[in-house]
């Protein structure tokens, strides 16, 4: 077992702890899942289309694998992402599959964070509650603060409601927490150091708009000089 908890926490941002969790689901389910895995890492449409497969291949083997039916959610707001172009089926149908898959993990097990993140980015892509999404990212992390999809999609959501600096820190954990070693070579950070790039950018604005509309310190000084000279 040892081994095979090394090469699956090689795969990316899983911790030992959650390595250990999964291989207690052995067999076919779990060589399912991680091919899955390693396919949802790489992020293109025709991996991500693969990846459901496995997914769900893991799901038909072990309807009470909620690792897989939140990877499964994962993959279908990745495709109907419009920055990544990739819609393949209707919004509305994405929305239904995304949501039963992401419900259906909290279900089988609540104290998964994964399972939160697939749900709150269910949440914020289509339903747009904001409040219930960031709910339930920050429960993802507290159940596992070294999850760095937890920490994107917090900082994301923060970013939506100007909250810059909260922002910053929690994009800055997320990609701390993607590039450090080992992780899969394939899966890309270029998400989350955009995000940190945007946020970075907005906070420089805010600040400069600031800067140019706060008033001077000597802005009332000819207030107070014409008020002088039309006094009596």
């Amino acid at each position: 077992m040892g081994n095979r908890v090394k090469r699956l926490y090689e795969f990316g941002d899983f911790q030992l702890d959650a390595a250990k969790r999964l291989l207690l689901r052995q067999g076919e389910p779990f060589e399912a899942y991680v091919r899955g895995r390693f396919l949802y890492g790489k992020q293109d449409k025709e991996s991500l289309l693969k990846a459901i497969e496995h997914y769900r291949q893991a799901t038909e083997l072990d309807p009470a694998y909620a690792l897989a039916w939140a990877g499964m959610a994962d993959c279908y707001v990745l495709l109907n992402l419009p920055t990544l172009t990739m819609g393949i089926t209707p919004p509305e149908e994405s929305l239904i599959r995304a949501r039963a898959a992401a419900e259906k993990a909290v279900e089988l097990d609540e104290t998964l964070a994964e399972a939160h993140v697939s749900l709150g980015a269910v949440i914020a892509t289509w339903i747009h509650d904001d409040d219930a999404a960031r709910r339930e990212f920050q429960r993802a992390i507290e159940l596992n603060p070294n999850l760095a999809q937890a920490h994107s999609y917090y900082g994301t959501a923060l970013m939506g409601e100007v909250r810059l600096e909260e922002a910053l820190v929690e994009l800055e954990r997320a990609r701390e927490l993607e590039t450090r070693p080992p992780r899969n070579s394939k899966r890309p950070c270029g998400w989350t150091r955009t995000s940190c790039a945007r946020a970075r950018g907005w906070a420089r604005f805010m600040n400069s708009r600031n800067a140019l509309t706060r008033p001077s310190p000597n802005s009332a000084k000819p207030n107070s000089c014409r008020t002088a000279a039309s006094s009596p």
